[in-house]
């Protein structure tokens, strides 16, 4: 423990400039590039690491995310890649507790020593074909449940070293892409595989058609409940699966590929053998890249969208404006805003139309920016456990987007979604800040306390304190004597405070 605390203290290093909340080292003047690095304080909430970013004027690649960068920032929730991003660097999301989604970018070749470890939140990660190296223990007991290599002619990397455990060791996996050949060499270091660290229930395991070598020594005490090969040609022998996996195992193989795979040395002594069509995989769900919009008259937007499983191939999009007059989009995803108003857009998938994703669309004529934003109060105090909406006072009342973007500086004591209902975890302060979307860059904080009923102070029935009492909801109590069981608002001396009644 002492020797992370002198790591973390080591990676708040001076940096050269922030942009959008992100603070950047340049790596090269001339090549006008730079990374991202630790600042001051815990990064936090959804982040996006821009492909570019611009310091008076000038505008700087940025290429690279820095040994530490995010290290221990557990408020933390998501992070979208750029890219331009090549490499991730040792540590640098490390003991991430709340990170839940990482977006890889496509040019990302190298995730670092410990990149992801203990990343407990994290339960998905796709890796895309221009990932070449994952280094030592880059996943090693995150929350990872499902990890999709995707399709891709070039080697995996995995390292394993010394100690013979590879970057995913400790990790509970269940659903397992296999779209690459792993790199072994037993010269070399990197001689793991994605599969070498097993030792949980695999619920689906994929072998995509690039995967042609497979060792099912390094998970034959496994249970596997089905196996899913894209390949035509069953995949070279190095040893055989467990008995207990060649009868109780359920294999799926191309169509027309029955009677291959049951003369396979490796593959023939599976007793539950069964085709499917491995050419066309049809997604579970589709999801855009935004679900609100808000567009002035006469601009364009291309929509993107993401499918899951990400190995999935059966993919046209159907995409449908709701309101026509409002705004109209093409078989490509181009939207057009047409006139002010209000549209929805709805993408389906044309194999299946109930597999679909929508997004609000807002169409003005002028923009309108927030001109005040402000917290009712600037400290407030509620129960644990208890759930409260913040309603914080925008200005103009007819400002174009009133979006805002909502941060807990402290999730273990107060958690606020982005709909702005907190709700108290544990006792103890925290501050909600609160920041516009609109181009405004106007923001408020406020100081959440957070109370245990056992603990508030207590006002007996029989109080002679000077005294004005309201209900909750805000009555004024005109006997103050008389007080049941419950939570009011006490007014003292111009002040004022929630109490609980035992």
């Amino acid at each position: 423990m002492v020797l992370l605390s002198a790591f973390y203290f080591n990676l708040i290093s001076a940096y050269d400039f922030t942009y959008d909340n992100l603070y950047y080292t340049v790596t090269s003047f001339n090549e006008r590039t730079c990374k991202v690095v630790a600042g001051v304080g815990e990064y936090s909430g959804n982040i996006i690491i821009p492909n570019e970013v611009d310091y008076q004027g000038n505008i700087f690649q940025v290429t690279a995310i820095d040994n530490g960068a995010f290290y221990r920032s557990k408020s933390l929730v998501t992070v979208s890649i750029g890219d331009n991003v090549t490499s991730i660097g040792d540590k640098a999301f490390r003991e991430c507790s709340s990170l839940k989604k990482v977006s890889i970018g496509k040019t990302v070749n190298k995730l670092g020593k410990y990149a992801f470890y203990d990343c407990t939140s994290l339960e998905t990660i796709i890796i895309p074909p221009n990932v070449l190296y994952i280094e030592l223990h880059a996943f090693s007991f995150s929350g990872l449940k499902n990890v999709f290599l995707l399709d891709g002619d070039s080697k995996i990397y995995c390292y394993t070293g010394s100690n013979y455990l590879g970057p995913f060791y400790g990790c509970a996996l269940k659903n397992i892409y296999l779209g690459r050949d792993p790199y072994i060499d037993y010269r070399s270091n990197y001689t793991s595989d994605i599969i070498s660290d097993i030792s949980s229930p695999i619920n689906q395991l994929w072998i995509g058609e690039y995967r042609t070598v497979f060792d099912p020594r390094k998970i034959n005490d496994v249970t596997i409940n089905e196996i899913y090969s894209r390949n035509r040609n069953p995949m070279t022998k190095i040893n055989d699966f467990s008995h207990s996996q060649y009868l109780n195992t359920k294999l799926f193989v191309p169509y027309g590929c029955m009677e291959a795979y049951q003369a396979s040395p490796l593959f023939g002594n599976f007793l539950n053998i069964d085709e499917f069509n491995a050419e066309f995989i049809e997604p579970d769900s589709l999801i855009l890249n935004n679900r609100n919009l808000n567009l002035k008259e006469g601009e364009r937007f291309q929509f993107d969208y993401k499918f899951e499983p990400p190995f999935a191939n059966n993919i046209t999009v159907n995409w449908k404006s709701l309101n026509t007059n409002v705004c109209s989009i093409n078989s490509e995803g181009m939207l057009t805003a047409l006139q002010t108003g209000d549209c929805t857009i709805i993408a389906s998938l044309m194999s299946n139309p109930t597999i679909m994703a929508t997004c609000d669309v807002h169409i003005f004529s002028e923009e309108i920016l927030i001109s005040s934003l402000k917290f009712l109060e600037s400290e407030i105090t509620i129960q644990k456990g208890e759930e409260t909406k913040l309603l914080p006072v925008i200005l103009p009342q007819n400002a174009t987007n009133k979006k805002l973007s909502w941060h807990s500086t402290d999730n273990n004591i107060a958690i606020i979604n982005q709909d702005g209902i907190l709700t108290g975890k544990s006792i103890g302060s925290s501050y909600i800040s609160i920041k516009s979307l609109d181009g405004s860059e106007l923001s408020d904080i406020c100081k959440i306390n957070v109370s245990d009923n056992s603990l508030i102070e207590t006002i007996s029935s029989d109080s002679e304190e000077d005294l004005t009492i309201y209900t909750i909801d805000g009555m004024k109590l005109n006997d103050e004597k008389k007080l049941s069981k419950g939570i009011y608002i006490i007014q003292k001396n111009g002040k004022m405070k929630k109490f609980f009644i035992k």
